[in-house]
């Protein structure tokens, strides 16, 4: 019996924390109930709803991974003039290696079709192993429960690791969503920047909002210094 896998991503915008890139792989003749789910698009579900879908992906799947592409690892791949996207095709390259399905749908990344799915079959390919059937898409977490299930998992685990920094930093009321467009994410990074001079280390450095705020508060402190 084939085995259908989903690949999806969460947090590839955000200033604060990593991305995550879920993968989960189903039974062929589970299909027609994942089809009957209420599983769709992350972004489309309350947290709540999404927590609940979460067990019941991981009850009925074959198998499920999810990897996390640190904030760290983004920093440095920026510095060495790197693509984000080719992170995530080894991510998702390396998903694929350890779940070994026949078929995979992808919610693609950039408007290259063809060339995006070249480069995850090259990466497979050199490890020695057969690439699967792999169909990649925009927006195939909208049209395919296989990839919404992924993109629940991979939205479930960021949400819960936004949520640990919120505690860890409560003393500066929290770190909000992480999201530049979030006042409560900016916030946070303004006054903790204030009180230590550096960025935390939650943050991706190389993100122009926190080189921005960085830029901003040094020159403001060299102008209280000034006058």
């Amino acid at each position: 019996m084939k085995k259908y896998m989903g690949i999806d991503e969460a947090g590839r915008g955000p200033v604060l924390g990593g991305l995550f890139i879920g993968g989960v792989v189903f039974a062929e003749n589970f299909l027609p109930m994942l089809e009957s789910s209420e599983i769709n698009d992350s972004k489309k579900l309350s947290p709540t709803k999404r927590e609940v879908l979460y067990d019941y992906i991981i009850e009925n799947c074959i198998s499920y991974s999810v990897d996390e592409i640190r904030n760290t690892a983004i920093d440095e791949n920026s510095q060495n003039n790197g693509n984000l996207n080719e992170l995530e095709i080894k991510s998702m390259a390396n998903l694929i290696l350890d779940l070994a399905p026949d078929v995979v749908y992808i919610d693609a990344l950039g408007q290259n079709l063809e060339k995006f799915k070249q480069k995850l079959k090259e990466i497979i390919q050199s490890q020695g192993k057969i690439a699967p059937d792999i169909i990649t898409e925009h927006k195939a977490d909208e049209k395919y429960k296989v990839v919404g299930a992924a993109s629940i998992l991979a939205k479930v685990q960021r949400d819960r690791s936004i949520s640990e920094y919120n505690n860890e930093y409560i003393e500066y009321g929290g770190v909000g969503s992480g999201y530049p467009s979030d006042e409560k994410t900016i916030t946070f990074l303004r006054e903790y920047i204030k009180k230590n001079h550096k960025p935390p280390r939650i943050a991706r450095h190389s993100w122009q909002t926190c080189k921005n705020l960085m830029n901003d508060i040094v020159n403001q402190k060299k102008l209280d210094e000034f006058f």
